[in-house]
């Protein structure tokens, strides 16, 4: 594999990392605020 090649592939894993972190946090904000609500 090229430099560039490892570079853009870590760079898709940390993108689809922080998506998911975001969307979790999203979801428990959800869940949480539901049901203080």
């Amino acid at each position: 594999m090229t430099r560039s090649a490892t570079l853009l592939s870590w760079s898709i894993r940390s993108g689809l990392l922080r998506c998911r972190n975001v969307l979790w946090v999203f979801g428990v904000w959800l869940v949480t605020g539901a049901d203080t609500a």
